[in-house]
């Protein structure tokens, strides 16, 4: 999951200038290396940001910006551990800032460290109620760790703060998706897509809460919506050619199952699915093939293919006279 996390600031308000450090280690040079360390971070340039940002802390070692700005410019390039040396002391500074609390959540985040990540967001909300990101983050870090349900509140106060946010909505529809509340997933995955979100995951991610609820045809719809994104995305191919199984199109199913043995020949849900797909289709000396493959590797894989071809010509059986049974009463 994304995260809306560190934020890059220009903070001339935050901080009164230290006016003896600045004057004793030349006030214009700080000056100078406070303006190229505004821009590089503006500009995404986060080398060069971190170089500015270090040369004025070396002339003023307290300075709030310079630590919060050297906390974003390493968060930025994956170097956590040395961005929380950084956002801790700045917190130490000043520890009335809502954003410092919201960074130190977000780097805790990405080190693995659930509590700290999200006492930390929780502060940034208690100093600015108002601050949708703050919410935001902390739906995201509940879900991150496991913690669906206490993700919605935060995330529906996001929402009302900043209505139509693709990724809160995306989170919101996670989170309802993760406790088996299908309707909600399948109506917040609609309302994240509309908002300029429809990423091939999340459409996958709806296809899949579709198909649970029985809407095969929407669910049809948007697997194939997400493999035009991303024609190699083998998962959702899989969950295709199976949708397309269960619905008798045994030649259709076949085709996506070939494929997603392409992407990956050691794909074994698509290794089996094949096999059933071969049986179906009555190519039968390819479907004993992928078998004793099968055997060579997991003879439990095996019993599997075996057991679901047993199972999908049960259902074509049953499909068989049900439609004989219509044309007879007819």
């Amino acid at each position: 999951m994304k995260k809306l996390t560190v934020t890059i600031l220009v903070l001339l308000f935050f901080c009164a200038p230290l006016v003896t450090a600045q004057t004793l280690s030349g006030p214009d040079s700080l000056k100078h290396y406070q303006l190229q360390g505004r821009r590089a971070i503006k500009g995404g340039d986060l080398e060069t940001a971190r170089t500015a940002w270090t040369r004025v802390l070396q002339m003023s070692p307290d300075n709030f910006e310079a630590l919060l700005n050297l906390g974003t410019a390493y968060t930025g390039t994956g170097r956590n551990e040395q961005a929380l040396v950084y956002f801790r002391k700045a917190y130490e500074v000043d520890s009335s800032v809502a954003e410092v609390s919201n960074n130190l959540g977000a780097v805790y985040a990405n080190l693995g460290r659930p509590d700290e990540s999200i006492l930390a967001y929780r502060r940034a909300i208690r100093l600015d109620s108002t601050e949708a990101r703050y919410y935001a983050n902390l739906g995201l870090a509940y879900i991150e760790f496991g913690r669906p349900y206490d993700a919605l509140t935060p995330l529906r106060t996001a929402n009302s703060l900043q209505p139509g946010t693709a990724l809160v909505l995306y989170s919101m529809a996670n989170a309802f998706a993760s406790q088996r509340v299908l309707d909600s997933a399948e109506i917040y995955y609609t309302k994240a897509a509309n908002a300029g979100n429809a990423t091939s995951e999340l459409l996958f991610f709806l296809g899949t809460v579709q198909r649970n609820r029985g809407n095969y045809p929407a669910a049809d719809t948007s697997f194939r919506a997400a493999l035009v994104k991303t024609p190699d995305y083998k998962e959702c191919r899989q969950a295709l050619g199976l949708l397309l199984l269960q619905g008798g199109r045994y030649e259709e199913a076949t085709e996506q199952f070939e494929q997603v043995v392409q992407l990956d020949n050691e794909f074994y849900p698509g290794v089996i699915a094949l096999g059933v797909g071969c049986s179906m289709t009555g190519r039968f000396a390819e479907a004993d093939s992928i078998l004793q493959t099968l055997y060579a590797v997991d003879t439990a894989k095996a019993f599997q293919m075996l057991n679901l071809i047993d199972a999908e010509s049960a259902r074509r059986r049953s499909r068989e006279k049900e439609q004989s049974l219509q044309q007879g009463g007819n």
